[in-house]
């Protein structure tokens, strides 16, 4: 059975299925019920240090251990006395078949358990108002009856005093009266506010705090408070321009008003003829594409700095090669459609790779990462681990299907796809975490040692 197995060293406790042992056993206890020990001599066995029994009773289904020649057995206590005999004392005994005999108590309470007389702990009242039947307490013989009136609720009793049930106030809790049940029901009741009010709010003719002028403006919504008349209009109509004059207004309007600007270069603007900054001769040779500017060192780094247009190529032939003979700064994303040979490749941002193979070929590989992370981007657990080439490959790794980290002495690539685990290793833990229960682990707890087999 799969479990955690002690190791038995020396100070622990050991808890063992079965032991054989070829010499003597020395212990300075013993506990457990010994239901296997055998050639215990009698001697050793003390009575003295047993539990006294002299005070429970005794069954007739109890046993009693003997020696039969040697063998140990045991017997009922019923089988202590001769079955016919015990029938014959049980039978002559009247007071058992009549069941009068009650044992422990005196003949008078006996008596008294008889004849239910007694009744212990309570008065001789009590106990005369018990056997007739006599006391009722808080309880009437005949069922309760209810009167109302149209402020309170009666409820007469039967042999007691009546009781009523008043209307309910603000400060008590009581019955509805007619009077509020009608206000409620045609919802006429308007707490806190004169009649007049509730009349006012139901017609919705009352408006609170303002004039009746003001009301009537708020009906027809003709009112416009904090501007004139003239305002309103204007804002009805959409005809004023705050803050700026009629011309101003109605140049906005055409879209006439070129602000800032002559109106010559309003005009150019439109007719988009000024050429700001330039000659004449220059916008002219512009507009025929006829100035061809000699190329020199100055002009190329001009030319390079401005945005070119779009795509550009630099040569014809597939042979053509650019050389820069100082250190490259490229600014954006970088194409590059075919090989790149280097000398030294420093990179300041992240190197993604997505080739299917990469090869390093270094004496030493430096990584400062503290960790390496394989099989990245699966959405799914797999094997993965490190292959070391030799004569025959050796691969040691993760081995998901057994959930363990494994060994695969036999040969291994580092084209494969799972280990194959012929040795695992064993996991130190300090608690039974259901993750290593696997054959070989390894748990130390309290000082104890154990190790878990399948």
């Amino acid at each position: 059975m799969a479990n955690w197995k002690k190791v038995i060293v020396s100070g622990s406790t050991a808890a063992l299925a079965a032991a054989n042992v070829d010499g003597t056993v020395t212990a300075n206890a013993f506990s457990g019920d010994g239901s296997n020990l055998t050639n215990v001599p009698a001697g050793s066995i003390n009575i003295e240090s047993f539990t006294d029994g002299t005070g429970i009773t005794v069954l007739g289904t109890d046993k009693l251990i003997l020696s039969d020649g040697g063998t140990e057995k045991y017997v009922k206590v019923e089988q202590l006395f001769d079955s016919s005999d015990f029938d014959t004392e049980v039978a002559a005994n009247t007071a058992v078949a009549a069941n009068t005999a009650k044992t422990g108590i005196t003949s008078g309470q006996a008596s008294a358990i008889t004849t239910n007389t007694a009744k212990t702990g309570i008065t001789s009242g009590q106990a005369s108002a018990i056997t007739a039947n006599t006391a009722k307490v808080t309880n009437v013989s005949t069922d309760l009856s209810i009167s109302t009136t149209a402020t309170a609720v009666k409820i007469a009793s039967s042999d007691g005093d009546n009781a009523s049930v008043g209307a309910a106030t603000d400060s008590a809790a009581g019955i509805m009266t007619a009077a509020m049940f009608e206000a409620l029901e045609a919802n006429t009741s308007k707490t806190g506010i004169t009649s007049g009010q509730a009349s006012a709010i139901t017609a919705n003719t009352a408006k609170t705090g303002i004039s009746s002028a003001q009301a009537s403006a708020i009906t027809a919504n003709t009112a416009k408070t904090g501007i004139t008349s003239g305002q309103a209009s204007a804002i009805t109509a959409n005809t004023a321009k705050t803050g700026i004059t009629s011309g101003q207004a109605s140049a906005i309007t055409a879209n006439t008003a070129k602000t800032g600007i002559t109106s010559g270069q309003a005009s150019a603007i439109t007719a988009n003829t000024a050429k700001t900054g330039i000659t004449s001769g220059q916008a002219s040779a512009i507009t025929t594409n006829s100035a061809k500017v000699s190329l020199n060192e100055t002009n190329l780094v001009e030319i390079m700095s401005q945005d070119l247009g779009g795509n550009f190529t630099i040569g014809n032939q597939d042979s053509d090669t650019a050389t820069f003979t100082g250190p490259v700064s490229v600014g954006q994303s970088l194409s590059v459609t075919k090989d790149i040979t280097c000398n030294n490749l420093t990179l300041s941002g992240n190197l993604d790779v997505n080739g299917t193979t990469t090869t390093i070929d270094t004496t030493n590989l430096a990584v400062a990462d503290k960790f390496i992370e394989l099989n990245r981007g699966a959405t799914s657990n797999a094997d993965g681990g490190i292959v070391i080439n030799g004569a025959a490959n050796r691969a040691f790794g993760w081995d998901d299907s057994a959930d363990r980290w494994a060994f695969d002495f036999t040969g291994a690539s580092a084209t494969q796809t799972a280990i194959t685990s012929d040795a695992f290793v064993a996991a130190v833990v300090t608690s039974d975490d259901a993750n290593y229960r696997k054959n070989g682990n390894i748990r130390i707890d309290s000082g104890d040692i154990y190790i878990y087999t399948e």
